[in-house]
């Protein structure tokens, strides 16, 4: 699989669910926020839904994901 890149400084939750489901995750789309999950069922992280993301946000999300696997470059 292509290893892929994520840019911090302009990411929306779009950006972090398409990078999610292209990692293989699960994505439970709720009123204000969206859940990833593994493919047993748990939560990994809550992604709220914003045009944009503070970097520390989009940051803490992408790098949560690494923690379980996604082969993610975050710049």
């Amino acid at each position: 699989m292509k290893k892929l890149v994520a840019k911090t400084t302009d990411c929306s939750c779009k950006d972090i669910l398409s990078i999610a489901n292209k990692s293989g995750f699960l994505v439970q789309e709720g009123a204000k926020h969206s859940k990833i999950k593994n493919e047993e069922g748990n939560t990994i992280t809550i992604v709220p839904r914003h045009n944009k993301l503070d970097r520390g946000t989009a940051k803490g999300i992408l790098n949560r994901l690494k923690e379980f696997g996604a082969d993610i470059d975050i710049i």
